[in-house]
């Protein structure tokens, strides 16, 4: 679980393996970002390959004021092959 400031910038990465473990390249990889309720909030897309199997995309969070906690899906195309879980922070400047 990761923490960041409510309207922040969080960089989300994954990896994708095969049945056998090993790195892989999907053939559609993208991001899908949803709220604790499952109400689809982002999806991104095209992912930054960083090297084989490994992927990431910089996300600029909502602005709330209040901590929300955000899942993250990586998909290869309709398959999800990962899930990260999120939280922002919101903060009151003093």
């Amino acid at each position: 679980m990761t923490n960041c400031l409510s309207g922040g910038a969080i960089r989300i990465k994954a990896t994708y393996r095969d049945f056998d473990n090993n790195l892989m390249d999907p053939t559609n990889p993208k991001f899908v970002i949803s709220d604790s309720n499952g109400k689809k909030i982002a999806e991104c897309s095209p992912l930054v390959k960083e090297s084989m199997g490994v992927y990431h995309f910089d996300y600029t969070t909502l602005v709330n004021k209040k901590d929300i906690k955000y899942y993250c899906d990586a998909y290869d195309g309709d398959i999800v092959v990962d899930r990260q879980m999120f939280i922002t922070q919101f903060m009151i400047a003093s």
